[in-house]
């Protein structure tokens, strides 16, 4: 399966970060893939829980996905991999990872996105385009963390 990654340093502690990142009403301001987000299920029991995103696909066509958590370790780590998809789906298997290692007084936030296309003759294009809004995505999330800074 294609491995897509971005890394970036942003200002803030990994627990602060990790704060703004799990906020679903926060989500799509932040994160390029994802138009709408939201959480199902008990939260003391990651076996429940479901995450729903709906997902950009071309211009203003979306997709629907249902996730389920694989690892979730705050303020350090998260897995999540796709259980099931709409009819508009663009992947076969989708799982992505959030890793936030403290630096000084900032955090290394790597995001690591994992597919099989439906189609597989355009794997590489779409690991150029995952690419691109995973950089855009974490971008915005360090504009995201300067803003809550600024607001304290």
């Amino acid at each position: 399966m294609p491995r897509v990654t971005a890394t970036r340093h942003i200002n803030s502690p990994p627990e602060c970060l990790w704060q703004l990142m799990s906020r679903a009403d926060l989500r799509p301001g932040w994160d390029l893939s994802v138009d709408r987000f939201n959480r199902t299920g008990e939260e003391g029991d990651l076996s429940t829980v479901r995450l729903h995103y709906r997902a950009p696909l071309i211009g203003r066509l979306c997709w629907n996905w249902e996730g389920a958590y694989v690892t979730y370790d705050p303020p350090e780590r998260t897995a999540v991999r796709m259980i099931s998809g709409s009819s508009l789906r663009p992947f076969n298997k989708l799982a992505g990872t959030w890793i936030l290692n403290a630096k000084g007084s900032g955090t290394i936030v790597e995001t690591v996105v994992q597919f099989e296309p439906r189609l597989p003759f355009v794997a590489k294009r779409m690991s150029g385009r995952i690419k691109r809004m995973l950089e855009g995505s974490l971008l915005q999330l360090d504009k995201l963390a300067i803003r809550k800074e600024e607001d304290r």
